[in-house]
């Protein structure tokens, strides 16, 4: 902003200030990253195979997104928990989840 400040005499009013603004910007982010744009020698062939990847490596990110998940919903309120789960889990609708005031199950 400090940039189309100090360029505001140079606006010439031949298109909208809100192109003129995103002009400014999408110039001065090439400028950034032409300096900071360096290239990498890879080289596939000697590249190693991650440790992640295989049937192992899927295992590991199937067990790391369920201990996240148990822990996002371990946050939740006991009402906010118990609407995720019977959505998700249990396979109720909104609908159903809001007409009922005592819940199904484990959930009452």
């Amino acid at each position: 902003m400090l940039v189309v400040w100090r360029k505001a005499a140079t606006f010439n009013q031949r298109s909208k200030v809100s192109t003129w603004i995103i002009g400014i910007a999408l110039r001065r982010s090439l400028k950034a990253i032409e300096r900071f744009d360096e290239a990498i020698d890879f080289d596939p062939d000697a590249a190693t195979a991650p440790a992640e990847s295989g049937p192992e490596g899927q295992l590991l990110r199937l067990e790391s997104a369920r201990a996240i998940g148990r822990r996002a919903l371990r946050s939740l309120s006991v009402e906010h928990r118990t609407v995720v789960e019977l959505t998700y889990f249990e396979g109720c609708t909104y609908r159903e989840i809001a007409a009922n005031r005592r819940l199904p199950g484990r959930y009452q």
